[in-house]
């Protein structure tokens, strides 16, 4: 692929079929002027940093001078630079040497390494001199005794690494046409700009393509800074970051990732999940244009049932609304006159509202009855209060499950170890209230991960789930009670939206019983309706890992069944849903490992 920006350094990438391109109608370039000016109409996919090549033929050379002429000369200038090199490095080592501070061992290491240096400087035969240069700093500054050290031997590599890189952008192969030079430092040039794709996590399975990401080839070449420096964004990496979102999801709106089209999606929801939420897109072009592909998939796949209103949830079992419901609903809450309206609302749907929220509403009401004069803002932020110690609460009742595991015998000495080192972070990291905006789940849940990793996925399954899920779980209203700030002022009321956001988790969608990124298929016969708010409860998760989380799950699975049972008895749903039902049967069977075994009979209800 070509045109996608690199996610690290933010350059725009080029496809090798793109830049042989390029290099062949540089071939018939004689003068300086017209190779420089050729060189700047691909600016884009030059790094900064190798521009300088471009523009010292520029300032230093006549425009109507032979391009090969120019680029022997200039190649020359660079050598005399970097053997000047060496002799700057010499005089500052010597410096070092007559430091007094320095111990005698320490002055005794840097002897030798001013003999390697002269000697690396002398030998024309090395093949490799930057990685030779580094063996000499391993066998000599490396081992000094100087806590100064560290800062001695990155001085004197990022020099020499910096000189002799760019030395390389000059270099052509033995057997190089004289008349090419400029086809040959620009292929230099260009070649970091291609495109990589690398492993996220080298102990993941190679064939789960989420776990990799392009990189320019420059970025490649420092694969692990490189990563580092995306999962840990400051705002200058967040905005690479988004437009590498952007351009993959427009290279898959447009067909050309082919069968990987929705890479995209789950790549990112993997890197997210590694920067523990530090990758957040949400509200951004990036996130709009990462969504299409998915929209349109769920769009191209004809499952009518989640048009049928009141059908309820196949996870928490209670009725679901249509789009149509949610817009009257929604635009009701919108005219309401004032916070005691809204409420009125709420509570004359309340056989709709998911269960998560239904705490909200009584609290809602309770807030209204003790604080009659109370602004819409003060509501709200009295709402906020009470899901903090909600969430406060859930990670009490999570501490007290990981206490009850080490008094008992499951986990041996070092796994307790680790149990308590999570219950100490908690209580370190966690039970302040008094945090601004939406509770970091993503944090906390890699701060689980990261704690409990030594300890086998058989043995600390449940407590990772409990743990997790238990948090999880009161983290509903978070999102309700933090809408955007332009959504409120389209409004004026934020506890409006905070209305609609409520109503808005009851709408019946289209979810695949096996994850897409667990291989399950795109089609009616994968697909379930669940409401807004389960839907993003379940996630990607295994169904057997579903079902164990939340025990009200199988007795609301066979309600689902029931219901669409009854509906083609009926005559109300069309009959081709009974072999959905059959074959839906067998899939929950075996992919809950026997968990759920759905009562249905086709025959009976045809």
């Amino acid at each position: 692929l070509s045109g996608i920006h690199c996610p690290s350094c933010g350059i725009k990438m080029i496809s090798a079929e793109e830049m042989n391109e390029i290099l062949e109608n540089c071939k018939d370039i004689k003068n300086t002027g017209d190779f420089v000016e050729y060189a700047k109409s691909y600016k884009e996919f030059i790094n900064p940093e190798y521009f300088f090549v471009i523009e010292d033929l520029q300032r230093n050379y006549p425009p109507e001078e032979d391009i090969n002429s120019a680029i022997l000369s200039a190649k020359q200038a660079k050598k005399e630079c970097l053997e000047n090199l060496y002799d700057i490095q010499y005089e500052y080592v010597n410096k070092l040497i007559e430091d007094e501070k320095l111990s005698e061992s320490d002055k005794t290491l840097l002897k030798y390494f001013e003999t390697a240096l002269f000697q690396l400087k002398d030998n024309n035969s090395v093949k490799a001199p930057a990685s030779e240069y580094k063996n000499i700093l391993k066998n000599t500054i490396f081992n000094m005794q100087t806590d100064q050290k560290w800062d001695i031997a990155r001085k004197l590599r990022n020099e020499f690494t910096k000189e002799y890189f760019e030395n390389s952008l000059y270099n052509f192969p033995e057997n190089a046409e004289e008349n090419l030079y400029g086809y040959y430092v620009l292929k230099n040039i260009l070649r970091y700009s291609n495109p990589k794709m690398v492993k996220i996590d080298e102990d993941l399975d190679e064939a789960r393509i989420y776990n990799k990401i392009l990189l320019c080839r420059r970025c490649e070449k420092t694969k692990k800074k490189s990563l580092y420096e995306i999962l840990n964004s400051d705002e200058k990496h967040l905005e690479y970051y988004k437009t590498f979102i952007s351009d993959l999801s427009e290279k898959s709106l447009n067909g050309e990732l082919g069968e990987e089209k929705l890479y995209p999606v789950f790549m990112h929801g993997y890197m997210r999940k590694l920067s523990s939420n530090n990758l957040d897109i949400k509200g951004s072009e990036a996130n709009a244009l990462l969504k299409k592909p998915m929209f349109e998939i769920n769009q191209s796949i004809n499952f009518d049932l989640v048009d049928i209103e009141g059908i309820p949830c196949a996870c928490c079992g209670k009725p679901t609304i249509s789009h149509t419901r949610k817009l009257k609903l929604q635009e009701q809450i919108a005219n309401a006159k004032d916070k005691y309206e809204i409420l009125e609302i709420l509570n004359n749907n309340r056989e709709i509202i998911r269960g998560r929220y239904i705490p909200f509403v009584k609290k809602y009401e309770e807030i209204l009855q003790e604080n009659p004069g109370a602004t819409d803002d003060e509501v709200l932020q009295m709402l906020r209060d009470f899901s903090k110690k909600r969430i406060k609460n859930a990670l009490i009742i999570a501490k007290e499950y990981a206490q009850k595991e080490l008094k008992g015998n499951r986990f041996n000495e070092p796994e307790k170890i680790r149990i308590q080192q999570y219950i100490d972070n908690v209580d370190k990291y966690y039970m302040d209230t008094d945090y601004e905006g939406i509770f970091n789940f993503g944090k906390y849940g890699q701060m689980i991960n990261d704690t409990l990793a030594p300890i086998p996925r058989t043995k600390k399954g449940k407590l990772l789930a409990t743990l997790r899920y238990t948090v999880k779980d009161k983290m509903a209203g978070q999102f309700a009670l933090h809408p955007l700030q332009k959504v409120i002022d389209r409004y004026d009321s934020p506890l409006k939206v905070f209305a609609q956001n409520i109503i808005k988790e009851s709408v019946a969608t289209k979810d695949h019983f096996i994850a897409r990124n667990l291989e399950g298929a795109d089609d009616a016969d994968n697909m379930v309706v669940l409401c807004k708010s389960c839907n993003q409860y379940k996630g990607n998760s295994p169904v057997y890992d579903w079902i164990e989380r939340d025990k009200r799950i199988l007795p609301n699975f066979q309600n689902y069944f029931d219901y669409i049972a009854e509906g083609i008895k009926n005559g109300e749903i069309d009959s081709s849903k009974a072999e959905y039902l059959k074959k839906l049967q067998m899939t929950a069977y075996d992919a809950s490992k026997g968990k759920m075994d759905i009562e249905y009979n086709s025959d009976f209800v045809l």
